[in-house]
């Protein structure tokens, strides 16, 4: 913990039940979740051990959790999440002139929106999303953003003609050059266009275009 504390901090540095800063000056920028020392009364205890923080997640349902807390449990437990980037996907769920950063993990998602220098966690949801859309390998689901959460707008196994599997792969692409992006759907032998609704009260999803091993005088297939 030692590499969290400036040294100008003194230790302990609050002392008594449940002390807040009081060994000397409480500096005027101290940051009650941000800025570490020790400070009596911790875990179950009001005296007798310390915590590294006045306030933390792991003592209020409110803060964030401070540096320590954070690392450790980073440490010790962000292996057994499987979290990773291979599913991140950019788009703009929030307004604002840079792309946020929407991440999935199996049965979990989690939206960052960018800011000026960095990206803030703003939402997370586990195996479903809120209008009931459960994370299943042979759906798919389109997601509005209310500027603070996801919510569900459309969840499906077919889209017109389209029945959706766990071979088919997914690419969004803007290839009209302008207007909402669409979503190309292919497998081995499909390739299909879906297209989102749009407008005031609109919903859904909708198969614009299906082709079958050709697309016009394209021969499309296993080796494309």
């Amino acid at each position: 913990m030692a590499q969290f504390i400036d040294p100008s901090t003194p230790l302990p540095t609050g002392v008594g039940p449940g002390a807040n800063y009081n060994q000397g000056p409480r500096p005027t920028t101290w940051d009650s979740n941000q800025e570490v020392g020790l400070f009596e009364g911790g875990g179950t205890l009001n005296t007798g051990i310390y915590r590294p923080v006045e306030t933390c997640r792991m003592n209020s349902n409110t803060p964030p959790y401070c540096p320590v807390c954070y690392t450790s449990i980073k440490t010790n437990r962000d292996g057994e999440t499987g979290h990773h980037f291979r599913n991140a996907y950019a788009g703009h769920f929030y307004d604002g002139p840079a792309s946020d950063l929407l991440l999935h993990h199996g049965t979990s998602i989690q939206l960052f929106q960018a800011g000026h220098s960095s990206l803030q966690h703003v939402f997370s949801a586990v195996e479903r999303v809120p209008g009931s859309w459960q994370f299943m390998a042979k759906y798919l689901g389109r997601m509005l953003s209310s500027g603070t959460s996801l919510q569900t707008d459309f969840v499906g196994d077919w889209v017109g003609e389209w029945n959706l599997g766990p071979a088919d792969a997914f690419e969004v692409a803007r290839m009209a050059g302008c207007g909402q992006p669409q979503l190309y759907v292919h497998n081995t032998d499909w390739f299909g266009v879906i297209d989102g609704a749009s407008g005031d009260g609109a919903s859904g999803v909708a198969l614009d275009q299906i082709y079958y091993r050709w697309i016009h005088a394209y021969r499309y297939g296993r080796n494309w």
